[in-house]
């Protein structure tokens, strides 16, 4: 596949949702954490989401100008309205909330309503862990039926639900996780879609129940099942609960907003961060001292892949696809934007 510059990348990012009626500080905001997935190895959550961004603004769903708004707080939480904008955005000034939170009280839960997709939640455990914070997302999809099936169903009755965690280590790489609660992220079946790839078996069914690896199949009213069965399934409703029930979601006027939580912890509160930073030191050295399985090198802790990504292709660009910068051009050129690096 094609690579391309970051930095080119970002800035056409920028000027195209600049040119939808986005505020600069907002824009600047959604184009660092595009290219941001994209560099990080999740091109299902990058720049290839552009288009269907600004189908959203199109739609009246997404408010480009919309930001946070703080409904209601006590010393260890807070309710966010993201009053229909970026999610993205709105995720930022959760997150920082929630770190603040957390240092000072030990604790915090921060819940966010009125929210569009919030992206790669990843970079949230990754902006808690930076500040010494241990955090965990969950993402849930509110009254919409969202994408995927429950365990022995087959309609569509929950979101992908995702949920991420980041848990500090001063002594090295950080442990940061973020994953789907169904067997695969949509963005990734969009990804399989735009280089004419197969799914892997397991991860789809089709408007009729039976198993595909066709990624038309998903959208063409097939439905995601749970990740790991039952047990996925059961991990998909605990989050459902805590990002949109504990959240108020399912009270929203519109089905089609989201709802999330934070649950942000000072990881010394209890035992001090000399004895938490060792055990944790002692943790991550266990696991990369484990001879590895074969087909493997060596065994890695979450988070480890995304920061080697990002090092490789800051250095060698990022790939997109090219039925992707296809749809981003004809994007650009909808709101007058030069293509430039995608030309």
């Amino acid at each position: 596949m094609p690579r391309y510059a970051p930095d080119a990348i970002q800035e056409l990012t920028r000027s195209i949702f600049a040119s939808a009626g986005t505020p600069a500080d907002i824009a600047d905001f959604m184009a660092y954490s595009l290219v941001l997935a994209d560099l990080s190895g999740h091109p299902s959550h990058g720049v290839i989401r552009i288009p269907s961004y600004l189908e959203m603004i199109e739609a009246g769903r997404i408010v480009p100008d919309g930001r946070p708004e703080l409904l209601k707080e006590s010393g260890t939480t807070a309710l966010i309205s993201g009053n229909k904008g970026f999610g993205h955005f709105t995720g930022k000034y959760a997150t920082e909330i929630a770190i603040a939170k957390a240092k000072s009280a030990g604790v915090a839960l921060v819940g966010l309503c009125e929210v569009n997709h919030l992206g790669r939640v990843g970079q949230w455990s990754e902006m808690a862990v930076a500040e010494g914070v241990l955090a965990i997302m969950a993402v849930g999809g509110g009254a919409g039926a969202g994408a995927g099936a429950p365990f022995g169903g087959a309609a569509r009755a929950l979101s992908t639900n995702p949920i991420s965690a980041g848990v500090p280590n001063p002594a090295g790489p950080a442990i940061v996780m973020d994953f789907a609660t169904t067997s695969t992220a949509e963005g990734k079946v969009r990804v399989a879609r735009d280089k004419g790839a197969q799914l892997p078996p397991g991860q789809i069914l089709d408007k009729d129940g039976n198993p595909s690896t066709n990624p038309a199949d998903f959208y063409a009213g097939g439905m995601m099942v749970p990740a790991a069965a039952h047990k996925g399934y059961g991990l998909a409703l605990l989050v459902e609960a805590l990002g949109s029930a504990v959240t108020g979601t399912y009270a929203s006027a519109s089905g089609l907003l989201m709802g999330g939580s934070i649950i942000a912890v000072d990881p010394g509160a209890l035992v001090g961060a000399e004895t938490y930073g060792e055990g944790v030191r002692q943790l991550v050295a266990r696991m990369h001292g484990t001879p590895p399985a074969g087909g493997f090198d060596q065994v890695l802790v979450p988070g480890e892949p995304e920061s080697m990504n990002r090092a490789n292709n800051r250095a060698a660009g990022i790939e997109i696809a090219d039925a992707t910068a296809a749809n981003i051009r004809d994007a650009a050129a909808g709101l007058g934007v030069a293509a430039g690096p995608l030309a």
